[in-house]
């Protein structure tokens, strides 16, 4: 019973931290491309 709980709170953990390892890659490459389409919209408006 307390093995199945400890197997149980590690899976919980591996699963929050993948979580929030996609989040953070995630929000990187939205961060950085926002800018790069941005650029690319402007560049087709103005010309």
């Amino acid at each position: 019973m307390l093995l199945e709980f400890f197997y149980k709170g590690i899976r919980v953990e591996i699963n929050f931290f993948y979580f929030g390892y996609i989040w953070l890659i995630c929000s990187m490459l939205l961060v950085v491309s926002l800018p790069l389409i941005g650029y690319k919209y402007e560049r087709r408006i103005c010309h």
